[in-house]
């Protein structure tokens, strides 16, 4: 019957609705959503045309967002994966090892955090290979010793660019700062509507770090520990704002070895969770939900005596 066909139409339609809110999809996924669309509008009543033209506004959108990153600039060559375009100034055999490390690190961090890594990003990440740290810095006008960072753009919740950029001369690139920034982008995405609180960002991304880069955080904890230099746990997993130049390295040793002791008790994806609890409830209930802390400073209490031996 006529409206046996309309509900049909409806379900194709919600069903291209979903798979876009879930976020970005490749080109040929968004030709395949217009073709299931225009195909439901041929089956259905003329009340479904708003909602279908809506959602065919919306593709028309995504298509034209992931086209538009296709040339590379004056001056750079590319190489491309799946979901990163690697560019580069004459240093192709690098750029392949960039592209093959970036995609290992954006399935396992995916994986770690939340789950498979599911569509290749569309866009794809853009990951500009600096020379040396002056071209960084003249490009980018960040202090030419910074190893790398990372930038997202979004409109209306969905991404709409990915950039990441390192110096090729920095010798952790590979496997400190190219898999960090990696994290950083992943966790922009995933938090789009709450973004983090610095500490989870910053501690989250650092352990996608080497070992030994992690090793280098944990270890100098405790002499900060004894030296009054760290930050009380309940402000600080409140804390918005960048820390200061004399802060810098507290804040970090501090971020990284908390999200450690927390995934540590009950894994990534726990912590995940409670992360995307925390803003809606508050940090100290999600604690106690999620982990059994009484209130932050009990987590605090734990998490001493955990860094300096006796937990």
């Amino acid at each position: 019957s006529d409206a046996q066909k309309d509900e049909w139409a409806y379900c194709r339609l919600y069903g291209v609705a979903a798979r876009l809110n879930r976020g970005p999809a490749t080109a040929s996924e968004l030709a395949d959503l217009s073709r299931e669309v225009d195909a439901a509008l041929r089956d259905g009543s003329a009340r479904l045309r708003a909602f279908g033209n809506q959602l065919l506004d919306d593709i028309r959108r995504r298509t034209a967002s992931a086209g538009t990153a296709a040339a590379a600039p004056a001056g750079w060559q590319i190489a491309e994966t799946a979901s990163f375009r690697v560019l580069h100034r004459g240093q192709a055999e690098l750029a392949a090892e960039v592209g093959r490390v970036a995609e290992a690190a954006r399935r396992a961090m995916y994986e770690r955090w939340v789950g498979p890594a599911g569509a290749n990003w569309s866009p794809k990440c853009d990951v500009y290979l600096h020379p040396k740290g002056a071209d960084y810095a003249t490009a980018t006008g960040k202090p030419p010793a910074n190893p790398g960072h990372s930038t997202v753009g979004a409109k209306a919740g969905q991404v709409v660019s990915r950039r990441i950029d390192v110096r090729a001369d920095e010798p952790t690139m590979l496997d400190g700062v190219l898999p960090h920034e990696i994290t950083q982008v992943i966790l922009a995405e995933l938090f789009a509507d709450q973004p983090l609180p610095r500490w989870a960002s910053v501690g989250m991304a650092a352990l996608a770090e080497s070992p030994d880069g992690v090793a280098r955080y944990l270890r100098a904890v405790p002499r900060l520990l004894k030296e009054k230099q760290l930050f009380a746990v309940g402000p600080f997993m409140e804390r918005a704002q960048f820390p200061s130049a004399d802060e810098v390295t507290a804040f970090y040793a501090e971020s990284v070895s908390l999200v450690s002791y927390l995934v540590g008790l009950k894994g990534p994806k726990a912590f995940t969770a409670f992360l995307q609890e925390g803003p809606r409830r508050g940090y100290a209930r999600a604690l106690a939900t999620h982990y059994g802390f009484k209130d932050p400073a009990d987590l605090q209490d734990r998490w001493v005596k955990h860094v300096l031996g006796g937990e």
